[in-house]
């Protein structure tokens, strides 16, 4: 990123790859451990640890609601924080050694307690985890929203991001692969969980140390938390992204956390799990690059739209799936991923477009406001996934170690299939409603170059005001 052109929106800003890796290494180890929780925890719950399904997706659930007070004050904090570091990187540092924490205690705990017991030692542990997570999360998607000004450039940074975070999903993969064929599973657990911790809590720290923020952000964020609320609500754009960020969460959430279950009691191959979500996390990553490149020619909510949209059909195409019939969830997996590269490449680009328009409208840069209201609604959609799952599950007659013939498939395709693609196709038409293009938010851009003061937009007078 070059001072010359903090200011203007007309000059291509371009973000160093310095900068870019720096930012996004921490991605890694949030990633592989979130994913690890999506994907095997419930499992692991049920069949491990022996809590009924229905208790675990209520954890799930009760943690989200958790989220509706940690979410917003996070990003609002954030935003008003002034310190030398800067206003996100502080969080940065005091997120790592709590989410490492959380997560080990997820997976260890301890033998023979009382199944009251143990769920309350879960839900503390999720509660934790999920604390810390928003700690850090909130402040870093903020932050990759301040990297740059340009429309396109701020793709970049996102697809980035997005490329590191699948980097950790399989990792995360990876992590599930062995503990899922371990002879012992509560011992292979313990020993990933502090493998996958530790290296994810000091990666935290590097964009806490090296990366340098935009100092003439700091203290514009709103006064009042409600105020930060009200504004986010009040912007159009940001309230239609609510919906279509849940309800796309939820396709996928309601998909990844059924695999595990589809593998064994439908295909009888328990062990097949991570590859097919290989077989979805590598066209995903080579499709973000694709799906960047078709955003600058169409627009990235057009192009999002599409992928959306082509998602849906695949969620769908899973239904047909019979008895040992592991090649159509392979190929609907490289379906699903590579059309989710849209999201995955575009979603953060656009919202950091629509912070602009309420920076327009309000004069404040509250990114951390905004980040965590739509992190608040992803977060919420995983756990309703999560809940979802635990219910249809614990009312379809769904058993623990049941053999294939005996357990109940129409439940599980539900969940598989059918409300994941319901899910992602009431995503695609709201998403059709957004409306905010290249041109309107260049408009945006050069109304607020025009409006900011020297004191904001000269390079040399920054240089000398924080000297």
């Amino acid at each position: 990123m070059t001072a010359s052109t903090m200011g203007s929106s007309s000059t291509h800003e371009r973000v160093s790859s310095r900068t870019l890796i720096l930012y996004s290494l921490p991605v890694l180890g949030m990633a592989a451990m979130f994913w690890l929780v999506m994907l095997y925890l419930l499992k692991y719950s049920t069949d491990v640890l022996g809590l009924a399904p229905a208790l675990v997706g209520g954890l799930f659930a009760l943690g989200r609601i958790w989220d509706a007070v940690s979410d917003p004050m996070a990003g609002y904090l954030s935003d008003r924080t002034r310190s030398r570091w800067g206003r996100r990187r502080p969080w940065f540092a005091a997120a790592a050694l709590p989410i490492g924490a959380g997560f080990i205690a997820l997976w260890t705990v301890p033998r023979g307690l009382d199944p009251t017991v143990a769920g309350l030692w879960l839900g503390v542990a999720l509660l934790f985890f999920y604390t810390a997570q928003t700690i850090f999360n909130v402040p870093h998607a903020a932050l990759g929203a301040e990297l740059s000004e340009d429309h396109h450039e701020r793709t970049r940074v996102f697809a980035t991001r997005a490329n590191f975070e699948n980097l950790g999903m399989f990792l995360g993969i990876g992590a599930l692969a062995i503990v899922e064929n371990a002879a012992q599973p509560r011992a292979a657990m313990a020993w990933t969980s502090l493998a996958m911790a530790v290296p994810a809590a000091l990666l935290m720290l590097i964009p806490a140390v090296w990366l340098r923020e935009r100092r003439a952000y700091q203290g514009r964020g709103a006064t009042r938390p409600w105020r930060a609320a009200r504004d986010v609500w009040r912007n159009v754009h940001a309230r239609r992204l609510f919906p279509v960020l849940m309800f796309s969460e939820m396709g996928f959430g309601c998909m990844v956390v059924a695999l595990p279950f589809v593998a064994e009691h439908i295909l009888g191959m328990p062990g097949l799990t991570s590859l097919f979500l290989v077989a979805a996390m590598v066209p995903l990553a080579l499709s973000i690059p694709v799906w960047a490149k078709l955003s600058r020619r169409i627009g990235k909510q057009r192009a999002w739209l599409i992928g959306s949209s082509l998602s849906a059909l695949g969620f769908f195409g899973l239904f047909f799936i019979e008895v040992g019939d592991w090649l159509t969830i392979a190929l609907a997996s490289v379906w699903i991923g590579a059309t989710s590269g849209a999201s995955r490449a575009l979603s953060a680009s656009v919202k950091a477009d629509i912070i602009d328009v309420d920076e327009l409208r309000t004069g404040e840069r509250k990114e951390g406001a905004y980040f965590a209201a739509w992190n608040l609604s992803l977060k919420a959609a995983g756990g309703l996934a999560v809940a979802i799952a635990g219910f249809v599950l614990q009312f379809s007659g769904y058993a623990a170690g049941a053999p294939v013939e005996d357990g109940d498939p129409m439940g599980l395709r539900w969940l598989l299939a059918v409300l994941p693609g319901l899910f992602m196709g009431t995503a695609s038409l709201l998403l059709a409603g957004l409306r905010l293009d290249e041109a309107q938010h260049r408009s945006v851009r050069e109304r607020l170059s025009q409006r900011a003061k020297p004191a904001l937009t000269d390079p040399i007078l920054i240089s000398h005001a924080e000297g």
